[in-house]
């Protein structure tokens, strides 16, 4: 399974289980970019290291970030600092391999 499919995965099941929307973010700049008036590419601001989707709890509000890895896949230092940076702050923040983890990681009060 490839992290893509996972993550579409994990999206679908938080949409289903918790009514929460999980948007991708794209820190890796693979996706949209942010056009200059000269025809370059620009940066979308997103900082490496932002976790890969986005949420926000229904009745809290608290904000849901997870990083996503392949089966067996671990965040690099710099995800590992973002996400323990994002719970000091409050937010829901996590690393998942697998839609099982992220819903046991999130149903068990990971912060």
């Amino acid at each position: 399974m490839t992290e893509r499919q996972v993550e579409a995965a994990i999206q679908e099941a938080f949409r289903y289980r918790h009514r929460i929307t999980l948007w991708k973010i794209d820190a890796g700049g693979r996706g949209l970019r942010c056009g200059r008036p000269n025809g370059s590419a620009g940066s979308t601001g997103i900082p490496a290291g932002f976790p890969d989707l986005l949420g926000v709890e229904p009745v809290s509000g608290r904000a849901v970030f997870i990083e996503v890895k392949r089966p067996g896949g671990k965040p690099a230092p710099h995800q590992a600092m973002f996400l323990a940076l994002l719970r000091s702050m409050g937010a829901v923040a996590f690393c998942a391999d697998s839609v099982d983890s992220a819903l046991r990681q999130f149903e068990g009060g990971a912060a």
